[in-house]
């Protein structure tokens, strides 16, 4: 602790203890305290963190008309706040409109009507999700961005081959969250036309 001469800091005793920790940072460690911080160091790298035991996804999360998805980080470019798109004349019902992003006009997409799910709220949490393997290649809209995740593979349930949106989602946790499949919604005609690939 910082000695204090009434209200002032006495800067003697700074300067003091600023020299000790330097000079102790400096002198040369012992063999056994080398020897002490090598094993210790091994020690840590040795040990197998939890997230590769486990095969694991590190997937984003968001709702969408009242129903929690997760999408694959690796496609996620940015998340950025809601902005209201331009309107493209004669566009897909798909297309809810084009928005700047640094110079360049993003395709934002109404990924609700693909999914059957309550248009989104377009309230304060509403987030844009910008995606793509490489760049960005579109936008779409969600209620509310929740974070980064890891799921575990393992307890991803595969959806019935009868489910209505099998083709865009790879399958359901255990928790009820929706896995998007990022490749198919890339490769999603109604998507690509939107583009203008």
């Amino acid at each position: 602790m910082i000695r204090r001469k009434g209200d002032q800091i006495d800067w003697l005793d700074v300067h003091e203890r600023v020299a000790l920790a330097t000079a102790a940072a400096n002198a040369p460690l012992s063999a056994a305290a080398k020897q002490r911080i090598l094993e210790h160091r091994a020690n840590a790298l040795a040990k197998r963190p939890f997230s590769e035991a486990r095969d694991e996804v590190e997937v984003l999360s968001f709702s969408l008309g009242g129903q929690r998805f997760a999408l694959a980080g690796a496609f996620v470019r940015e998340v950025i706040r809601y902005v209201r798109p331009s309107r493209v004349p004669g566009a897909s019902p798909f297309v809810l409109g084009v928005i700047g992003l640094r110079g360049d006009a993003l395709a934002l997409f109404d990924l609700h009507r693909l999914l059957g799910t309550p248009p989104p709220s377009f309230t304060a949490s509403a987030r844009i999700f910008v995606v793509g393997k490489e760049g960005a290649e579109f936008g779409f809209v969600v209620d509310e961005a929740f974070g980064v995740e890891q799921l575990d593979r393992a307890t991803i349930r595969t959806l019935p081959s009868s489910s209505e949106h099998r083709t865009l989602l790879t399958g359901v946790t255990e928790d009820h969250v929706m896995l998007l499949d990022a490749e198919a919604l890339l490769q999603d005609p109604r998507f690509v036309e939107g583009r203008g690939d």
